[in-house]
């Protein structure tokens, strides 16, 4: 395990955890399939007008998962020396698509 206040990275997670994250998309991966990371012309061919419901949560998306990026490398330097953009990129998607909420209450 992890101790308090030792930084959590890939290869201190334990080995039960390993095959579920070796089987989770890259970035390379993701380019090619999740929209948040296609470029601005495609998205626009695909959906047509920037006003579309479908083009706002696409784009509202890119802004928060780049922003929380940003704001993470303005609050600590260890961060963005040790988490490629990409890195975070493609976790943060991993994360978002297999978010499945509380559940009933």
């Amino acid at each position: 395990g992890v101790s308090a206040g030792e930084p959590m990275y890939i290869d201190s997670v334990d080995d039960h955890m390993l095959p579920f994250f070796e089987v989770l998309p890259t970035f390379s991966d993701l380019k090619e399939s999740h929209p948040t990371l296609w470029s601005d012309d495609f998205l626009h061919e695909q959906f047509g007008s920037w006003k579309c419901n479908v083009m706002g949560n696409i784009l509202a998306f890119r802004t928060m998962i780049f922003g929380e990026y940003e704001a993470f490398c303005m609050k600590s330097v260890e961060f963005c020396a040790n988490v490629k953009p990409e890195e975070f990129i493609a976790m943060r998607i991993n994360v978002l698509s297999r978010s499945f909420g509380m559940g009933p209450a």
